[in-house]
């Protein structure tokens, strides 16, 4: 088993409980917080990914999220709260145009430090909204946002293990050679093992289990797009991770880019489909 390998194992037994315990046992403004201060940690992340290479620059670019992040706090009882992450799904239909053209070799309108900054914005700011109005359900909140952190870690884990020993067809070679189909079906195959799991411990979707299954495939098929979108990102601005606050693991970024697009993918279709 090699050192980084090692490293990841460590850092998720140590973060994972804490994670889970602050979403099962918090309220939601407890939660919203904890939420913010991951977002805000990414925001200075993306900053670099994005070009701002002075630390004032990135202060200041955190201090726009940070602010973006309180009006979406204090009008999330508004016609916002469907209108944001309307906008995430909608944005990440974008940024699936945009993978596919820089996969063929095409150019993306993301090559400027200000379009990548602006996508900033639209990569974080839905998925902090999504999660804390997962969270603020009713009687099920905390449920729903286990089961779609558990869902993404089961198919980010499934995907690097069969991807890095099984993988043989690359999946998206220019924007992130090591990802492989195989890793993919691996995904969606670990997906298809822990929803069942998730539905019979919490009674979740058990009314419209095929919906609710349709839902969770839907929400990981988004979670590969987020991963691929920020390595699409760091090729562009020629950085590897986008940072090292978490060893064996990179940047906090590195960890939630799959669950920037899943989360407004499964708010969403959970909203009109599930209620």
């Amino acid at each position: 088993m090699n050192h980084v390998l090692v490293q990841r194992i460590v850092a998720a037994v140590l973060l994972i409980p804490v994670v889970v315990a602050i979403t099962w046992f918090s309220g939601t403004a407890v939660f919203a917080g904890f939420c913010a201060g991951v977002v805000l940690t990414g925001a200075w992340e993306w900053a670099r990914l994005a070009g701002i290479g002075r630390t004032s620059g990135r202060l200041g670019y955190s201090l726009l999220m940070f602010c973006a992040l309180l009006l979406c706090y204090l009008f999330r009882d508004s016609a916002m709260a469907f209108w944001l992450p309307s906008a995430g799904v909608i944005w990440w239909v974008f940024g699936l145009s945009q993978v596919v053209c820089y996969q063929r070799g095409g150019s993306t309108v993301l090559v400027s430090t200000r379009a990548r900054a602006f996508a900033g914005l639209l990569v974080l700011l839905p998925v902090w909204f999504s999660m804390v109005s997962l969270h603020a359900y009713e009687g099920r909140g905390p449920q729903l946002v286990l089961m779609l952190m558990v869902m993404v870690w089961a198919a980010d884990s499934a995907a690097y293990f069969v991807g890095k020993y099984l993988g043989r067809r690359r999946l998206a070679s220019r924007v992130s050679p090591a990802k492989s189909w195989e890793g993919v079906w691996g995904a969606f195959i670990a997906t298809a093992l822990v929803i069942p799991a998730f539905m019979y411990w919490s009674g979740i979707g058990e009314e419209r289990p095929v919906i609710y299954f349709m839902i969770c495939m839907a929400a990981v098929a988004a979670s590969i797009l987020g991963d691929l979108f920020e390595s699409m990102i760091k090729r562009i601005g020629n950085i590897k991770d986008s940072g090292d606050a978490i060893p064996g693991h990179g940047g906090i970024l590195d960890r939630i880019d799959s669950l920037t697009a899943a989360g407004p993918v499964f708010l969403m279709a959970y909203k009109l489909t599930m209620g």
